[in-house]
């Protein structure tokens, strides 16, 4: 009777290694998708209000970016895929020619409030 319980133990734990192991891709793959998705969220909330930003906004927007530029993409790196890279290079590219753009708003709006207020 203990031998039975035992190789039945040993054979469910082995299905149950088996679904694990077979989930693990599909979990880092749902993990991927959603960094890439949140990622490009971002960036077009960013298009759509960079000019509108004052200082304050940007540094915190900048925070949430170095997130996506830093330790999230190092998790997520060995499964994106050469196409899922190109992606994230133009989503990088858009985001700092915004960043430049809004620092360089704010920069000729403080000026202009500075002569003015001369």
């Amino acid at each position: 009777m203990k031998k039975k319980i035992f190789i039945g133990g040993i054979i469910l734990l082995a299905i149950i290694g088996t679904g694990v192991f077979y989930a693990m891709p599909q979990i880092n793959e749902i993990q991927k998708d959603a960094y890439l998705n949140n990622f490009e969220v971002f960036v077009e909330e960013v298009k759509e209000r960079h000019g509108d930003y004052s200082q304050a906004e940007w540094e915190r927007i900048e925070e949430e970016y170095q997130k996506f530029s830093g330790q999230n993409r190092l998790s997520q790196e060995k499964v994106f895929t050469k196409e899922d890279k190109k992606s994230i290079s133009a989503l990088d590219g858009e985001y700092l020619s915004y960043r430049a753009s809004g620092y360089l708003d704010y920069f000729i709006e403080t000026t202009n409030d500075a002569i003015d207020n001369t």
